[in-house]
This record gives structure tokens, C-alpha cells and sequence, in this order.
């Protein structure tokens, strides 16, 4: 979904992986990218509505809907479905996704940096991290740069889930990209990727 909402989840800010309302920080590129790894399942186009009037014929229909729109209720969908199929563990997005940027980055992060990859507001984050924290997800220590700041990481058990979490994403990219051509895939990616670099270059200039 990395594919998709990195340029446009939830209308960037209310997915929490791009610049919401009230950020006015500068991002780069890979803040579109943070989350997401796949898109909507294609089956969903003959069984919704709503979704079947995206397939129309865009050339003969002049009343094919806004790309970001189209985009947008794609992820929405593909969302709505891992979540349902998450629920195995436990886990809603709300603690999902912290996990997932904790370990993309590759190193502790600090509460500060963690709420401004998700686009949460600090109290929200404080809430977010004491529930992963009491179920042994995470952990944080003094950050050694800064002792007034902590460094949050992952235990073992949040390492252990985010590889799960991983292993249900990669499949449902897998069902999602069922018949459609690598290389129709990779123009995909490399279009998105584009939207995302003009996005990022108009919200630097806000």
C-alpha cells in the first residue's frame, strides 16, 4: 500500500502518514511513503457500488471521478480489509501503524519524531505509545542525545507482530495485483511516485 497511500492515504493528514491540518513542518517524500504496501482488492470492483462507477471507461465518460478521489477510496477499502483481517492479532491501525514506523526506521525514534510521522497531536501519541507500551510492544529509554527526550524501539514481541503484520500486507498486495502486469505495476509505482514528489513540493510552499 506503500504504492498507494504513501501519495495520497486518507487525504494525506487524516491517515496520519502525510502532513495533517495543522502541520506545517517540512516533509520529504518518504513521509508519503511510511505505511501502506498495497491497494484495494480488484474483486471489489463487481461486488461495490460505489467502486464500480471508478471502472468506467475514462475516455467515453466525462463523468469519471477526481483521481485523487478514485485513489483515495481504493486505500480506503484495501485499509478497511487488512484491518478486518488483523483483527486476528488484536490490533486496530491505531496500534499497527506505530509499529510498522518504528520498524521501517530502522532505529529508536523519539516521541516528537514518532508523532510527526503519524500526524498525531502529542496527547493523542502519549496515549497511543502507554497502550503498546503495557502490552509489552514497545519500550523506551533515555534518549543518549538528549536525556529529556525518550527513544522509543520495539521489544521482541513488537518485532515478532510487525513481521506477522508484514506477512498479511505482503499477500493481500499479492491479491490485489492478481493479473495485472509487472511492468503495468511498475508504471503504477513510478506515476504515484511522482503525484507524491509534486504533492510534497506543493505543501513545502504552503
Amino acid at each position: 500500500m506503500e504504492f498507494l497511500a504513501g501519495a495520497f492515504g486518507k487525504s494525506l493528514g487524516e491517515m496520519g502518514t502525510g502532513p495533517g491540518p495543522q502541520s506545517r513542518q517540512r516533509h520529504t517524500h518518504r513521509d508519503y511513503l511510511v505505511c501502506m504496501q498495497s491497494i484495494c482488492p480488484v474483486n471489489y470492483f463487481a461486488r461495490k457500488p460505489i467502486i464500480r462507477a471508478f471502472s468506467v471507461n475514462i475516455k467515453n465518460d466525462t463523468t469519471y471521478p477526481r483521481l485523487g478521489s478514485q485513489v483515495g477510496l481504493i486505500y480506503r477499502q484495501w485499509r478497511k480489509i487488512l484491518d478486518a483481517r488483523l483483527k486476528t492479532f488484536g490490533v486496530t491501525d491505531a496500534s499497527w501503524m506505530p509499529l510498522i514506523t518504528l520498524a521501517r526506521a530502522g532505529r529508536p525514534l523519539r516521541q516528537k519524531e514518532l508523532a510527526e510521522r503519524l500526524s498525531l497531536d502529542t496527547s493523542s501519541m502519549v496515549r497511543v505509545l502507554e497502550k503498546l507500551r503495557a502490552e509489552r510492544l514497545i519500550d523506551w529509554s533515555v534518549d543518549p542525545d538528549d536525556r529529556r527526550a525518550k527513544a522509543i524501539s520495539l521489544t521482541l514481541q513488537g518485532q515478532q507482530l510487525v513481521a506477522s503484520i508484514e506477512g498479511y500486507s505482503r499477500a493481500l498486495e499479492g491479491e490485489v495485483l492478481a493479473g495485472i502486469a509487472p511492468e503495468d505495476v511498475a508504471t503504477t509505482r513510478e506515476v504515484l511516485n511522482r503525484i507524491a514528489n509534486n504533492i510534497v513540493q506543493i505543501t513545502n510552499k504552503v
